[in-house]
């Protein structure tokens, strides 16, 4: 959205996923001075087919899977600039100095909760986790993010089907 707006200069439709809806209210009312100056306007999440057959349409951005992607594809001849299913590291580099528990914990946590947040729909979470196999502290890390994957972040619960 904010590519289109400010680096294509152009007018945009945000249609949120819909696990996204409430947190796209909060969106709006930031970008109100582009909603005011017709910029910008944002619409139900279940407005999606009705927006790839408007009159006008320059790009669809997306952001989500390729089986939707393959859909809009196949539902209109503008063109679609989409991202579906990147890959992104995070690359653990301990530092001169061994880690305490507590450093140990606070790490494992961080990454934990943000490969959960909203359900792990988020474009930027990590996936690929990149440690050193002659760091003597990663199989300690690895079992403390097992433990804050499954004890200390949201939707614990949901994992326990998955053991």
């Amino acid at each position: 959205m904010v590519k289109a707006l400010f680096l294509d200069n152009c007018a945009v439709i945000h249609k949120p996923h819909h696990l996204n809806e409430k947190t796209d209210a909060i969106w709006a009312r930031v970008f109100q001075p582009l909603v005011d100056s017709g910029a910008l306007r944002f619409c139900a999440a279940n407005q999606g087919r009705d927006l790839t057959r408007l009159e006008g349409l320059y790009n669809i951005y997306f952001t989500g899977g390729t089986g939707t992607a393959k859909a809009i594809m196949d539902g209109t001849d503008t063109s679609l600039v989409s991202e579906c299913g990147g890959n992104n590291p995070c690359i653990i580099v301990p530092g001169d100095r061994p880690w305490t528990q507590r450093e140990m914990h606070h790490q494992a946590l961080q990454l934990a909760t943000v490969s959960k947040l909203n359900g792990g729909a988020v474009c930027g979470r990590p996936q690929t986790l990149i440690t050193s196999k002659h760091w003597h502290q990663r199989e300690a890390f690895l079992a403390e993010l097992k433990r804050a994957i499954v004890r200390d972040t949201p939707c614990r619960h949901l994992l326990s089907r998955f053991r």
